[in-house]
């Protein structure tokens, strides 16, 4: 299960603890603030997170969010693409 925007500012705590608790729940945090996905990838890792836009012009800033947050290259990988390859079994 893929929860869109990672319940936006107002429910995102929740959505983490979801992400925690259960194995199969993923987090899709385009329009989170950049503090939100930073608190998300430390209690979540890098496995948990999915990147993603709402449209095609906020594609840039959400990008530049996720590179503001992620030091590590592997990290980055698995947040902008590994992850949905994995949890969709997407042959590419």
């Amino acid at each position: 299960m893929v929860l869109a925007h990672a319940g936006s500012e107002m429910h995102n705590q929740q959505a983490i603890y979801l992400a925690e608790k259960f194995d199969n729940v993923y987090l899709e945090p385009s329009w989170v603030e950049v503090i939100g996905v930073g608190n998300m990838l430390k209690r979540l890792g890098s496995t948990k997170v999915l990147f993603s836009s709402d449209n095609l012009y906020q594609i840039p800033v959400e990008l530049a969010k996720y590179h503001s947050v992620i030091s590590n290259p592997a990290d980055l990988d698995n947040v902008l693409y590994k992850n949905l390859v994995a949890i969709y079994n997407l042959k590419i």
